[in-house]
């Protein structure tokens, strides 16, 4: 499966006292991954104002700490595709010496939603054939 990868600069202002990213930042940098994989992979020209998607639930796995100037990289997947929804998996990778460590892994479930309607709507087809292409699989 491929995975789409984001780079992450971490800021000062994300880091704790110890000099570890504030476990609340993960949330933010999965959703800067989320996005950039929509934007690089399924919908260069989204208008985010009339459909899109909305964050169901969340799950993060922290496994050691990731510091301020650590190169951090979230590898994000779909990894499935339902009628109204779809979940994606995040790994948490840091550039080493001794290679590629992964820091923390998560996982969102997302749903698709019509913002003035205020419903959920299938995913569109479009989107489903783009994943289903890019990362070879067939949801």
């Amino acid at each position: 499966m491929n995975k789409h990868s984001t780079n992450i600069q971490i800021r000062f202002a994300d880091c704790d006292m110890l000099g570890h990213v504030n476990n609340a930042k993960f949330a933010t940098y999965m959703e800067i991954a989320r996005v950039q994989m929509v934007e690089d992979w399924i919908e260069t020209a989204k208008d985010w104002s009339e459909t899109g998607i909305l964050l169901a639930s969340i799950t993060i796995n922290f496994l050691s700490p990731i510091l301020l100037n650590d190169k951090l990289r979230i590898d994000s997947c779909v990894s499935s595709i339902g009628n109204k929804s779809f979940k994606m998996d995040y790994d948490f990778v840091v550039d080493s010496p001794e290679g590629d460590v992964i820091k923390a892994s998560g996982s969102t479930i997302l749903v698709y939603f019509h913002y003035q309607k205020k419903v959920t709507i299938p995913v569109p087809d479009e989107w489903r054939q783009k994943i289903n292409l890019l990362q070879e699989t067939n949801f």
